[in-house]
């Protein structure tokens, strides 16, 4: 039998999850850790560590997955769009097959009706022959119990299964080799506990790859970009720590003193190098690094990424491409741009098919991608196929 843990338990109450606490954020976690059983707390942790809870937003539809599956229960989720309103779906009808067979516990992600009044998972430890199911509900003990599946039908967003197997422990470890190109040059050692270790030099809910503590030693191989030392910790990969909790192990490998080329841009964009900061790109432009943050979406100027294009105030405008003018300033948006011009585009990429993430005004590496598949399909009618939204890119999705 799943354990039955509750949000709202004085022991975790007030433990902070998605930029609450786990009495108001927390159903995700506990859910998931009443399969699993290990304490709502560690099923946190790891959501968090590994960019599967967002702040003010609680759990995301693919956490429960991926947590069942890191603790070896094989976590299935049946469908990715809500299903809320719908009854009799594929998605329903397999999740109830499966769970009368007896080898199987679920969790369901509950829409406004019986459970919730807007989104809430919930553990089902079983289903019985007609349908009925015994819940586990991480937010009210008064719920608890067999409820028949008219207390769910058409309430359901997302159904998730877990094998009935094992449980607890500690998830698996990847397996995660160095890169055939990484060449170190020494070490570093973390100087504070609880520090995210992220796949991106930025402070993002969807990046983090690990979390570091006091002590907690990593390669390093001299690149940094902005306020963001690259690293690679064993076990988890290549990512980036911010600089206030790096102590190189050997000073003189500290990036800040390694020399760098002079920054050259001949015309109207230039691609990011290795050690490249915004205001040296800004000066050698002829502009002030202000301006080109906000030309090009950038909403904290010392992160900047290998590979990114910045382009030039002024390179680019509503008309330049067939005349067509629009009610708003082109903005070039690049990754790791900010705001609600960022959310227009992540809309037309999800009504063309081609983004299925979170509207979340946050231009991140699942919406260049999508840019970068639209922009191949587009065959130059977008622009270049760079995953940069520039004024060409723009004019394209908005005259379709």
């Amino acid at each position: 039998m799943p354990e039955n843990y509750k949000q709202y338990d004085g022991r975790w109450a007030g433990y902070p999850y998605a930029g609450e606490n786990m009495s108001a954020a927390g159903c995700g976690p506990t859910a998931v850790a009443d399969i699993v059983g290990v304490l709502p707390t560690e099923i946190a942790d790891w959501l968090t560590t590994h960019g599967y809870a967002s702040n003010g937003y609680g759990t995301s539809w693919y956490g429960p997955t991926a947590a069942l599956d890191a603790y070896g229960l094989n976590g299935q989720q049946l469908n990715s769009g809500s299903l809320y309103g719908s009854a009799g779906t594929s998605a329903e009808n397999t999740w109830l097959s499966k769970m009368k067979t007896g080898s199987y516990y679920g969790i369901l992600l509950m829409g406004p009706g019986n459970f919730t009044s807007g989104g809430h998972f919930i553990c089902i430890v079983e289903t019985d022959a007609n349908n009925r199911c015994y819940v586990h509900d991480p937010a009210s003990a008064a719920r608890d119990g067999w409820h028949n599946w008219s207390d769910f039908q058409g309430d359901v967003k997302i159904f998730y299964l877990a094998d009935k197997k094992g449980g607890g422990g500690q998830p698996e470890a990847p397996d995660v080799s160095r890169p055939g190109d990484w060449s170190p040059i020494g070490t570093a050692t973390c100087t504070d506990n609880g520090v995210y270790f992220r796949s991106t030099p930025a402070i993002r809910n969807d990046n983090i790859l690990y979390q570091l503590n006091i002590g907690n030693r990593f390669e390093i191989d001299g690149y940094k970009t902005g306020s963001w030392v690259r690293g690679y910790v064993n076990g988890v990969g290549v990512g980036y720590i911010h600089e206030d909790y790096v102590a190189y192990d050997n000073p003189a490998q500290d990036p800040d003193n390694q020399p760098s080329a002079p920054v050259t841009v001949t015309g109207d964009s230039y691609t990011v190098q290795t050690g490249d900061t915004l205001s040296e790109i800004a000066a050698a432009m002829g502009v002030s690094t202000a301006d080109l943050a906000a030309y090009n979406g950038i909403s904290n100027p010392d992160v900047i990424s290998v590979g990114q294009v910045i382009r030039k105030p002024g390179s680019g405008n509503n008309n330049q491409n067939g005349g067509t003018a629009y009610m708003f300033e082109v903005r070039v948006l690049t990754l790791g741009a900010q705001g609600n011009d960022v959310l227009l585009l992540q809309e037309i990429l999800k009504a063309r098919g081609y983004y299925n993430g979170a509207l979340d005004k946050s231009f991140g590496p699942e919406t260049q991608a999508a840019l970068i598949a639209y922009q191949t399909d587009r065959q130059g009618g977008a622009g270049e196929v760079d995953g940069v939204a520039g004024p060409k890119c723009w004019a394209d999705m908005i005259a379709l």
